[in-house]
């Protein structure tokens, strides 16, 4: 009986061990893409100095002639770009001067250098331009004056930003 379990149990044990491993492959993968930036180019948006004439009227500047973005980034990939209309206030010339508080909306219109509209959320490729991807846009807009506007220097913060 004794030479029985050393048998069962030897048997019991080589099955435990002669088990056989399985083996499974998969794919690792990485796509690395060029980090996307933006940059101030020429122009500026300064309507300069514009008379007020007791009736209301609108002063626009042309994206062409307004700012310029360069956008940089991996080419091909598309970026969505994002902006919105400005409050501009008067805050600080009539906080120094004694002037009244006064607002106006800077509506922008913003293209791209081939003059196609963007409107905000708007997506678009960067073009190949060397080794990296380009997109040009330009800003202009306009300001509604209205025929009692305030007098001062109206000043606000234009935001333009583009994520992949």
């Amino acid at each position: 009986m004794k030479k029985l379990f050393i048998v069962i149990t030897f048997f019991f044990i080589t099955s435990l061990f002669a088990q056989q491993t399985g083996y499974i492959s998969g794919n690792a993968t990485a796509n690395l893409i060029q980090p996307l930036s933006i940059k101030s180019g020429v122009g500026d948006l300064d309507f300069g100095e514009i008379l007020v004439s007791g009736s209301s009227f609108v002063e626009k500047i042309e994206p062409s002639f307004g700012k310029q973005f360069i956008v940089t980034g991996h080419s091909g990939k598309n970026v969505t770009v994002r902006f919105s209309s400005v409050e501009l206030t008067n805050y600080e010339w009539a906080s120094k001067f004694g002037g009244k508080l006064s607002t106006l909306t800077f509506t922008p219109n913003v293209i791209s250098k081939n003059s196609l509209t963007i409107l905000d959320g708007n997506s678009l490729p960067l073009v190949q331009n060397g080794l990296i991807g380009e997109l040009q846009i330009y800003v202009g807009g306009e300001i509604r004056i209205s025929p009692k506007q305030e007098i001062g220097d109206y000043v606000g913060l234009f935001v333009l930003s583009v994520t992949y």
